[in-house]
Parts: structure tokens; sequence; C-alpha cells
């Protein structure tokens, strides 16, 4: 008796434009694949798109698509998430370059520029520059109050300078 061989049919994707067709193979439909696809794959694919030098010719189209609703939240998203200090620079000069407004998140800004080196405080300090506010009253006070009290800890001269002028 011989086996039945099970087929094995091949699930496609197909992407057409104007000017030419893609057929993806062994991809799975589209519906499925967003199923699967976890929440931070995208924050690591924007991440990925500002960061990476490979993709510096679509840099100004994803910090277009940033000014969408969801946009600033997937950005600080990324900023909150990354570790790497060069990536986290790119990250929040992304911010005044796609000229979105953070005001709302005053403290966290306040906290990385404490917390992260020269660079990374230097593209705080335009980003704060940048918002437009209202901001609320008691995170006002705390922010400065952060600033402060770094000011009296850090011994870089650097580094003071643009605490002060952030505080």
């Amino acid at each position: 008796m011989a086996k039945k061989k099970k087929e094995k049919t091949e699930e496609y994707k197909v992407h057409e434009t104007e000017n030419y067709t893609t057929v993806f193979l062994g991809k799975k439909g589209e519906e499925q694949e967003k199923k699967e696809k976890p929440k931070g794959d995208t924050v690591a694919t924007l991440i990925d798109l500002i960061c990476n030098p490979e993709h510096k010719p679509f840099k100004h189209d994803t910090l277009k698509e940033l000014k969408n609703k969801k946009g600033p939240e997937l950005l600080l998203q990324a900023i909150l998430l990354t570790q790497d200090e060069q990536k986290l620079a790119l990250l929040c000069s992304a911010c005044w370059e796609a000229n979105l407004d953070f005001s709302a998140n005053l403290k966290d800004f306040v906290k990385l520029a404490v917390e992260k080196d020269y660079l990374v405080a230097l593209e705080i300090l335009t980003v704060i520059e940048d918002m437009a506010g209202p901001f609320d009253q008691e995170e006002l006070h705390a922010s400065v109050k952060i600033f402060e009290t770094q000011i009296k800890k850090d011994r870089t001269a650097e580094k003071n300078e643009l605490y002060a002028d952030m505080a």
C-alpha cells in the first residue's frame, strides 16, 4: 500500500504597482501576518528606519509619516526602549526634525537628558525648546528640580551648561 504524499502548497503574496508585479513566495497572508506581528516590531522597524544608514533615503518619508496620529507615541516608545546612545540621539533628533510636540512628555525627556551622554542631552535640549506647551505645573517644577539637583551632582561643565539652559 503506497502512502499518499501530501502535496505542499506554497503560500504567496502578490504586490502590484503600476510598473511591476512582485510575488512573495512562502509568505503568509497579510491578515495572518498582522495577527502574528508583535507591536514591538513596529517600534523596532521605526528605530531601524531612523537609525540605520542604509535607510537614509527613506528617513524624510519616515519623518513625514511620524506626523500621523500614532507617530509621536511610537517614536516616544522607541526613545524610551533604546539603550544605544547613538541611536537614542538620532531618535531624539527625529522629534524636532519631524516638528513634533512632546510637551506632555517633558519629564520623560528631562530624565533622559540627565541619565544619558552629552549628545543625547543636546538633542533633548532642542526637543524641549520646541515644546509648545501648555505644561502641567507640577511636572514643570519637578523637571526644573531634576536639573537643579543634577547640576549639583554632575561635575562636567559641558552638561551643566546644558542643564542650566534647560532649567
